[in-house]
């Protein structure tokens, strides 16, 4: 696969997720834990989109790597380098395990003995991402949806470059 099929597939994937995204049920209707483990997979695969993008720009030996984040935040750009992503590509993770492992229950926090865990998206009116404190119930929406696979495209944008 070249760079620029991995970059089209992984803004196909983003574009298709959030087009469809407020076509959703409400959280609390029947089948909310199946919505929530259909959110995680969802982001599980534009995960592995942005990483296989990463492979056909990295060099070989890199490939080893499974996580993205951390991919993300070794990866040399001309101009910059995109290691500030790194942390919110984490919270998007954590977000996935989360949905699909617990229904979205928040059970654990960002950091041993922490209160709270970040998720992948910003709060409604700014740009920090939100924190969820333990036993809140994560429930991403059209706009979250619509945010985080923006972020996956801009981040796909910026390493292809």
């Amino acid at each position: 696969m070249s760079v620029d099929q991995a970059q089209a597939t992984l803004t196909r994937a983003a574009s298709f997720w959030a087009d469809r995204s407020d076509s959703w049920g409400a959280w609390d209707e029947p089948g909310g834990d199946v919505r929530a483990r259909y959110t995680a997979n969802c982001l599980r695969e534009l995960d592995g989109f942005l990483r296989n993008l990463l492979d056909e720009i990295q060099p070989a030996s890199n490939r080893r790597q499974r996580n993205t984040a951390n991919k993300l935040g070794r990866m040399p750009l001309r101009g910059g380098h995109v290691a500030a992503d790194a942390p919110r590509l984490r919270a998007i993770g954590r977000s996935a395990g989360c949905l699909f492992h617990c229904g979205g229950w928040v059970r654990r926090p960002d950091e041993t003995a922490g209160r709270w865990m970040t998720a992948g998206w910003p709060e409604a009116h700014g740009r920090a991402l939100r924190r969820y404190s333990l036993g809140d119930r994560l429930r991403p929406g059209p706009r979250e949806v619509a945010d985080m696979c923006g972020f996956f495209v801009r981040v796909g944008d910026a390493v292809a470059r």
